[in-house]
């Protein structure tokens, strides 16, 4: 009897030491995924690099980073940094591997990280004509910027060029062409952003 309420209490203690092991991973101090044999996501727009940083705690002994696929974006197998910087060129996977023991593998973290579109370059009219400078008489209200054709959904800001770029206008796109209402003479620029914040300049 006594040895079968030895290993009882064994059990239990195994249990209890493992329910502590926790890994965070998190970026910009923002957390994505926490926990062990738990998976994540995060999205990024296209060709922009992701800090990810790990913390963790209870009887962990070390960590170590492996991305699937490997190639562009992706670091020395079995990486032991708790911050790492990717920059994926397609979806990827990012596993941080968990021991408590020198060997001892305990779990995993897995962070999926999609990459989101830019928004497409558009071509800029002036007064309807695809051109990028105008002019206008003396009393005239200025000239009518505006896009060729634009993306259903984008937010497109015509922006003063020098610093610090004030927006002078935002249309949504419609999927046709669009155009900003009427300005004076200066030097302009278009911002064109995703739905999920994707940027360009053009």
């Amino acid at each position: 009897m006594k040895k079968i309420i030895c290993l009882l209490v064994m059990c239990i203690l195994i249990v209890y030491t493992q329910a502590q092991d926790s890994i965070t991973v998190s970026s910009g101090g923002t957390t994505i995924v926490s926990g062990i044999d738990v998976t994540g996501t995060k999205t990024i727009c296209t060709g922009s690099s992701l800090s990810l940083t790990v913390a963790y705690s209870g009887f962990i002994d070390h960590i170590a980073w492996v991305a699937n696929p490997g190639g562009t974006g992706a670091f020395t197998p079995n990486n032991t940094n708790l911050t790492v910087t990717v920059t994926p060129s397609g979806t990827t996977d990012y596993f941080v591997y968990v021991y408590d023991a020198p060997a001892h593998y305990v779990g995993y973290v897995r962070v999926t990280v999609f990459l989101a579109s830019l928004p497409a370059t558009q071509t800029i009219t002036v007064d309807g004509a695809p051109v990028l400078n105008g002019s206008y008489c003396q009393g005239e209200l200025g000239n009518v910027a505006g896009l060729q054709t634009s993306q259903v959904g984008y937010i497109y800001e015509l922006q003063e060029s020098l610093a610090p770029n004030t927006v002078r206008a935002s249309v949504t796109g419609t999927g046709t062409a669009i155009s900003f209402p009427a300005q004076l003479a200066g030097s302009y620029r278009v911002v064109a952003t995703s739905p999920v914040g994707c940027q360009i300049i053009f």
